[in-house]
């Protein structure tokens, strides 16, 4: 069976986008792979606690668990995972040589998500939020075929398919 967590993390509840493209990236993996369990977590509504035992436990990068040390360094215990990140912006970063030497947050969470050994990241992006509602539009339009095309198939299929 496959596993599908889904985490918001938007405090704008209802008016937030990313709400809407994480709930539409659900929706499209779990139409494409229905033997999918979902987990849900929204970090704004069940927010843990700074630095409980508790919220200790939702640390995403934890030896033993998600990586471990070898005589050659740290290795990721996390492939064949595929990680589907919602992000929306107001701005536009992703189509100019300008914008991508500004944008941090995916090259971050893809190295952040590469030592933990998760090679599969894909993001579906509606940028160009605050730009105007012609913008806005365009933007949701292009994250509902990016959301489309990339919940149609697991890291892990192949080997999966295989396996059965």
């Amino acid at each position: 069976m496959t596993q599908f967590l889904h985490i918001d993390s938007s405090i704008l509840g209802g008016n937030s986008v990313s709400h809407q493209l994480t709930a539409q990236i659900a929706a499209s993996w779990r139409a494409a792979h229905p033997a999918t369990e979902v987990s849900y977590l929204d970090l704004a509504v069940d927010t843990p606690s700074h630095l409980s035992a508790e919220s200790l436990g939702f640390r995403v990068t934890q030896v033993g668990r998600t990586f471990k040390y070898t005589e050659k360094g740290p290795i990721g215990l996390a492939g064949g995972k595929t990680v589907i990140v919602a992000s929306t912006r107001g701005g536009v970063y992703s189509t100019s040589d300008a914008g991508n030497a500004m944008e941090h947050q995916e090259s971050f969470l893809k190295t952040v998500f590469g030592f933990l050994g998760v090679t599969d990241v894909r993001f579906v992006r509606a940028e160009g939020l605050a730009m105007g509602e012609a913008a806005k539009a365009a933007a949701l339009a292009a994250a509902q075929a990016d959301t489309v095309a990339h919940t149609q198939s697991a890291a892990n299929q192949p080997e999966a398919a295989l396996a059965a």
